[in-house]
Parts: structure tokens; sequence; C-alpha cells
């Protein structure tokens, strides 16, 4: 073998044959890992090594990997115990313990964990329930202000405070879902509030509100204050009323007349997706006397901005079905409409 020939073998050798015995868990590289310095990098694989462990199912062992990465102030791990404390996983449930390393790991630096810190204060787990400290850690602006107008009865400050629940806490959504049943919670308690006193925009938003309840959707009562709402002309509450009957779900047995009256409610406030939902369903459900009320709504929604993006021009479709003076009669009603927006 020529020495070019042998320094290509040992070439190969080295970088596709592993040298050492292999192990159950493969540890991450030590040190300038993710580019981090020495120190931080040996920190960080402690983590990482707890993370490998657990996908492996060697939560024991995870466990290990993250005591000694907390013990050198890696906030990650330090959350890691405090959902260990928390749960009771392999060990006492400890709350106040939870609490006192979730703050810690907010210190430095994991926010993520602020949402856990504001759940265990507005459920009263490891110190006393105090709903005003739970607001503060979801990052709540203006609460006192807000609450103290809420509690006296002022309907706007009520709505704005559930809006601020759902709305304005500073975290993605991935870090709201690990409180979002506390967060709903309160919120539906102050648009209830608000909906008692026949407010349409809390009734709307409490029906919505519940239907997305953490603890389980009450869709019957949701169907409830829908309806309240769109009775006192709440344009979204009826659009999503007319979806619920012409479709029979979310409590709503499937009725395409009570549909068709909520579609044309909206239409008629100036709904462009009504106004074409009532097209279609004219077009597509009725019969071939039904293609000029399509025609009519089609045309409403196309002057109201609807380009029927991605599918072929359903008024072009439906003119040469329809009789000269049907059309002719159409377009004036069509014209009368648009002038005075009254559809």
């Amino acid at each position: 073998m020529k020495a070019g020939q042998f320094f290509i073998f040992v070439l190969c050798a080295f970088f596709f044959f592993p040298i050492g015995k292999a192990t159950s868990q493969t540890p991450t590289p030590p040190y300038g890992f993710m580019g981090l310095s020495p120190e931080k990098g040996e920190i960080e694989r402690l983590y990482q090594n707890g993370v490998n462990s657990s996908r492996q199912g060697n939560y024991d062992e995870a466990y290990e990997w993250w005591e000694k990465a907390a013990a050198k102030n890696h906030a990650g791990a330090i959350a890691r115990l405090a959902n260990r404390y928390e749960d009771g996983d392999g060990v006492k449930q400890d709350y106040a313990r939870a609490l006192q390393l979730y703050k810690k790991a907010d210190a430095l630096g994991d926010w993520h964990v602020r949402c856990k810190i504001a759940e265990m204060y507005y459920e009263g787990r490891g110190v006393k329930k105090d709903v005003s400290e739970a607001a503060k850690w979801w990052r709540i602006k203006d609460y006192a202000k807000l609450k103290s107008g809420a509690e006296k009865g002022n309907v706007a400050d009520q709505i704005s405070l559930g809006d601020m629940y759902i709305k304005e806490t500073e975290y993605t959504s991935e870090a709201k879902s690990s409180c979002i049943g506390s967060v709903f919670k309160e919120a539906r308690k102050w648009y209830r509030r608000a909906a008692e006193k026949g407010n349409p925009e809390a009734q709307f938003k409490l029906a919505q509100n519940t239907r997305w309840s953490s603890i389980g959707p009450d869709e019957k009562e949701s169907l409830i204050w829908l309806e309240k709402a769109a009775e006192q002309g709440h344009t979204d509450a009826q659009i999503h009323l007319a979806g619920r009957y012409w479709r029979g779900e979310r409590g709503a047995n499937q009725d395409h007349e009570k549909a068709i009256y909520w579609f044309k409610k909206a239409a008629i406030h100036g709904s462009v997706g009504s106004q074409k939902a009532l097209g279609d369903v004219y077009w597509n459900h009725g019969e071939s006397s039904a293609y000029g009320e399509a025609y009519y709504w089609y045309s409403i929604a196309a002057s109201n901005g609807e380009t029927f993006k991605g599918l072929k021009n359903p008024i072009t479709r439906i003119e040469p079905l329809l009789s000269s003076e049907e059309l002719e009669s159409l377009k004036r009603r069509i014209s009368e409409a648009i002038q005075s927006k009254n559809y």
C-alpha cells in the first residue's frame, strides 16, 4: 500500500469507525457546547443530559442531571425541579418549595415560569390566595384601576378586565397554556357580571369564553349567551349563531331556516362574509328559483369588497341562468340597496 493510500485509509477509519464502548446514554459534548464559554457550556451540558434522559424515560437520572445544573444556577433546570415539587413526582409534594424555585428560575431569566407563579397565587397553592398578586405575575396592566371600577359595577371596566385576562398577558401561547384555566376562569367571572346587566358585547365574549373553557365547554350555556347578544344586534354573535345552526354544532340542533335568518341579520348589518354566505346558500343549496337571491347577495358582497378569491366569479355564472326581465329587476334592486346601504 502506498503512503498516500495508507493516509486515506487511516483518515476514513478515524471518521467512520467509533472508538470506545457504547453506552445506553449519549451525553452531550463537553465544553464549548452551543458556542458557550467552557464554564457555561458545561452547565448547559448537564441540563441537556437531563433532557436526553427524560426523553428516554429515565426520569430519576434526568433529575440527577438537573439537580447538578440547578446547583450551578441553570434557570431551566431549576424550573424542572420546581415542577417536580409541584407535581410530587418522586418527591413529597411541596407547593411552597415549588413556588420558591419558580421564583428563583424567573430571577435567573426563565420568564416562562411566571404563569406558573401566577397560577399558584391565584389558586392559593403554597401561598395565601391572592388574585392581585397573580395579576402582577400575569403582567396585567392597570389591574388595580380596572378592578376598582369593575367591582363598583362599571360595565366597561368589567369587560376590559375580562379582555386583559385573555389578551394582555405578556406571554406566548405556549407559556399561557400552563395557566389558561385560571386565566379563563377569572375572565369569565367579569364577562358574566357585565353580561347579566344586558351588555351584548359581554354576552358575546362570555359565549366564546364559555365555549373554550379549559374545564370543559358548556355548549348549551354558550348558545344561550350567543342568542342574547345576537338578538340585541351584535353582528359577530349573529354570524357565529348562524354557523352553529347551519352545521348543527356547539349546542345547536341543525336548523337551516334559523341559520339563514341570522345570516340575513348579519348581512343587513354589513357583514360581507354573511352576504357571501347567503349567496352560497341560495346558489348551492336552493332550487333554480333561488338563483335570483344568490345573484343579489353575491352582488352586494362584491360591492363591499368580496373578490371571490380562488373561485370563478359566481355572479357571471348565474347571469345566463336568469331571464332578462329578472336580471333587470335584480340590478335595479341591487343598485338601490348599494346606494342606500339598506340591504
